[in-house]
């Protein structure tokens, strides 16, 4: 079996989160998701690599924070297991994050946009599942320290009961 580890970078401006368009060229599906992608060999370690990745898919300069959330998702039919680590990301600087742009982006991400989206603005719209749920919402304030865990998700079921967070491979 294959290990992968994937950093997403939480980045909040007031009460909204920026969320990338992702498109799975596997089925067409699009989705609205963290920005972040797999740890490289060449990152220091996963700050360091929530840090590329935040700057490769949204063109911003950003710090990295805590660890705010860990899921697993278990791939049956391809034999990985992917685990994710969501790290709260922080400005670089006073002046803020800048403006999020696509134009940083390497092909083999199928990014199609990238936006700031408030809790209530994401109903109705295709995302993971745990980008809907509570858990997910409520612990974006968790004291410092506090990891919250996601669960993990299977190709056909998920396995723990909490709520699934689908991945692309």
């Amino acid at each position: 079996m294959k290990h992968r580890i994937r950093v997403a970078g939480l980045v909040r401006r007031d009460d909204a989160i920026l969320l990338v368009e992702q498109l799975n060229p596997e089925n067409g599906h699009k989705r609205w998701t963290i920005p972040g992608g797999g740890l490289e060999p060449t990152d220091p370690d996963m700050f360091a690599g929530v840090v590329r990745e935040i700057y490769e898919e949204t063109g911003l300069h950003v710090r990295p924070g805590q660890v705010r959330y860990l899921s697993e998702y278990l791939s049956v039919e391809k034999d990985v297991l992917m685990i994710s680590v969501w790290i709260e990301c922080h400005p670089v600087g006073e002046t803020g994050f800048g403006e999020p742009h696509l134009e940083n982006t390497l092909e083999d991400d199928y990014l199609l946009d990238i936006r700031w989206w408030k809790r209530e603005d994401l109903a109705g719209h295709n995302t993971s599942a745990v980008l809907q749920a509570d858990v997910f919402w409520d612990n974006l304030d968790a004291p410092q320290g506090y990891v919250t865990y996601l669960g993990r998700k299977t190709d056909a079921h998920n396995t723990t009961g909490e709520v699934p967070l689908l991945v692309f491979p």
